[in-house]
């Protein structure tokens, strides 16, 4: 089964995306630049010290949805994020790097930092 990239025939909105990555791909792997074509993140792996905080804030805070998961040895939990997973692992007494992130984009800031700041979670500008 083919995967649909555009809209169907009969749509006036055609957004080329695929069409645009593809001849990027294309031209750096002419250029020798991209040896293996990644094109995207599957997921991120994060390890957390308490699962129920990290539940918390990515479930109840930001509204992602868990997801079913593998049954490893180590305790976890799997989210959905846009086209790519977020993936929980507990590592007791973890703590992340210093400056260590990653980035969500969202449809509009604003209203994300309101809600989060109404679980209660400060939020910090960049500027």
């Amino acid at each position: 089964m083919q995967t649909q990239w555009f809209p169907s025939s009969g749509s006036s909105s055609r957004t080329p995306i695929l069409a645009v990555v593809r001849l990027l791909m294309t031209k750096m792997q002419q250029n020798d630049r991209m040896p293996v074509p990644v094109i995207g993140v599957h997921h991120l792996s994060l390890k957390v010290d308490d699962l129920a905080a990290a539940r918390q804030f990515y479930g109840d805070v930001l509204g992602l949805i868990e997801i079913e998961r593998p049954d490893f040895t180590v305790e976890g939990a799997w989210f959905p994020l846009g086209t790519s997973q977020l993936h929980l692992g507990v590592e007791d007494g973890h703590l992340a790097p210093v400056r260590q992130h990653f980035a969500v984009l969202v449809a509009d800031l604003d209203s994300a930092v309101a809600t989060i700041e109404a679980h209660g979670v400060s939020v910090r500008s960049a500027g």
